[in-house]
């Protein structure tokens, strides 16, 4: 069985995948800073335990984050 598939004009399926990439646009400003909020805020709680784990004494706990700081500004 076929289905019968929606013919469009060159011109008019340009317009609705230009209307389709706007509305997407549109959102991702919210989309991002939600996500860099919460990045941000998943970090900061990481670095909170393991903060408190050291202050109890834990021995594998200290030191953990200074690698990955250490290898950030060699990249930069």
């Amino acid at each position: 069985m076929k289905t019968a598939k929606r013919q469009l004009s060159k011109h008019d399926a340009a317009e609705e995948t230009t209307k389709r990439l706007e509305s997407i646009m549109a959102s991702f400003d919210a989309f991002d800073a939600d996500m860099r909020i919460g990045t941000r805020q998943r970090r900061e709680k990481d670095e909170f335990k393991v903060f408190t784990m050291c202050d109890l004494g834990v021995p594998s706990c200290c030191g953990v984050f200074t690698s990955f700081k250490r290898h950030v500004s060699i990249s930069r």
